[in-house]
């Protein structure tokens, strides 16, 4: 399935962005923001992309189909074999039929034999942090299929001309496994843009008047953003709200995670089995996956934001948080420390007591002090989409020399 025009011009850049494992969290966030900002600074150049049916129907509204012409991933393409073949064969097919100056793989894997140069973007990081490993055996899960993709990571990291990293600690994560040096390397931080997290025209969600009426009632309210998976460490989280019972605070925990949007569907269950054996049902409250511009009316309605993962490449809720000028609770790793520096307090991200003792910190002294805030807001403006998609725009070119398809 395509979506938009094809165009003819002038000594064009074409760029194809491979983005098939654009389906679920920051992947969608990243690819929509990004193809937000590309006509602003490359109007003269035009891009093709790759992504999954369903992200495809949410980027009609976003791309300018001047400049973007959008694919559909096969919906039969799923699986580690089938993914393998499709970046091998059909990205390569697509990159010749459209003339492409260079590959973008934005998935963490590449095509190894691209007939253009070629920019990956590593940013998963369960295939290269050892916690993650050391989790799936006490949970008694197999590792086989992340130690294959792990495998596969690294070839394609061989294979690329650019390795971009969302993140410091990501890259650091990735030289565990191999080292970097002779390689064209660079770590580009992701963006946020106000304007477009900010929408009053979104659709108004039905649980922040709940919200409303529970500050009324005396509740403190606590927000975590993300879709369920083993490393979003939210038994960490959960195991440690009874001791602000114990503590007297009254509080209300929303999050956005949903069943039907992971593919950790057991260790989902086992979580909602903990909250209900620790009775707080009442205290625990879901709104479900949202869209990307309803999210603002969550962190507006909250007091404080939690982010307890084990690992990440790059927290986007953190960013979100900071520009809502709300107090943030982190767990310890090196990736939340990078984003937000010392406008966070951090805990340990395997312990629920220390966890525990920051939340009761943090709620305690809630007072909207408007230094702390001011702190968070400046934090924030550090990272801009624009001159994400600017600077990775001059990746692009540095990558493929400049040499440039000229179009009649």
């Amino acid at each position: 399935m395509r979506v938009g025009k094809f165009w003819q011009g002038k000594s064009l850049v074409k760029i194809l962005i491979n983005a098939a494992s654009a389906n679920l969290g920051g992947a969608v966030t990243y690819i929509t923001n990004l193809l937000r900002e590309l006509p602003a600074v490359a109007s003269n150049d035009r891009f093709i992309v790759v992504v999954p049916p369903d992200t495809l129907k949410l980027l009609k509204d976003v791309v300018d189909e001047r400049i973007v012409e959008l694919h559909s991933v096969p919906r039969k393409v799923g699986g580690t074999l089938r993914r393998l073949a499709f970046d091998n064969f059909t990205i390569p097919r697509l990159a010749r039929e459209r003339g492409a100056d260079v590959l973008f793989s934005s998935t963490g894997f590449a095509t190894l034999f691209s007939p253009c140069p070629q920019v990956l973007l590593v940013r998963n990081t369960a295939y290269f942090c050892p916690h993650y490993q050391r989790k799936y055996k006490e949970i008694g899960k197999s590792f086989h299929s992340k130690r294959l993709r792990r495998w596969w990571s690294l070839l394609s990291i061989r294979a690329a001309d650019t390795i971009l990293f969302p993140s410091d600690a990501m890259r650091k994560l990735v030289e565990l496994h191999t080292a970097l040096s002779g390689k064209r390397t660079e770590v580009l931080r992701y963006g946020f843009k106000p304007e477009t997290f900010f929408r009053d025209d979104a659709v108004k969600l039905k649980i922040t008047g709940h919200m409303e009426k529970w500050k009324k009632e005396g509740y403190l309210i606590l927000l975590t953003v993300s879709s369920f998976s083993i490393q979003k460490n939210l038994t960490t989280l959960i195991e440690a709200l009874p001791a602000l019972s114990s503590w007297g605070i009254k509080f209300k925990l929303v999050t956005t995670i949903s069943r039907e949007v992971t593919s950790d569907k057991q260790e989902f269950d086992c979580l909602m089995q903990r909250i209900r054996a620790l009775g707080l049902s009442d205290n625990v409250v879901s709104a479900g996956h949202l869209k990307y511009e309803q999210l603002h009316y969550l962190y507006q309605k909250s007091d404080a934001f939690i982010f307890p993962s084990f690992t990440e490449s790059f927290g986007h809720p953190l960013v979100e948080a900071m520009a809502c000028g709300l107090p943030i609770v982190a767990s310890d790793i090196p990736a939340n420390r990078e984003l937000c520096g010392d406008t966070a307090i951090y805990f340990d991200a395997f312990s629920s007591k220390h966890c525990a003792k920051r939340l009761i910190e943090i709620l305690e002294n809630i007072d909207h002090d408007k230094i702390v805030k001011e702190r968070l807001l400046s934090r924030s403006r550090i990272f801009s989409w624009e001159l994400y998609a600017e600077v990775l725009l001059k990746v692009f070119k540095d990558t493929c020399g400049g040499q440039l398809n000229a179009t009649d």
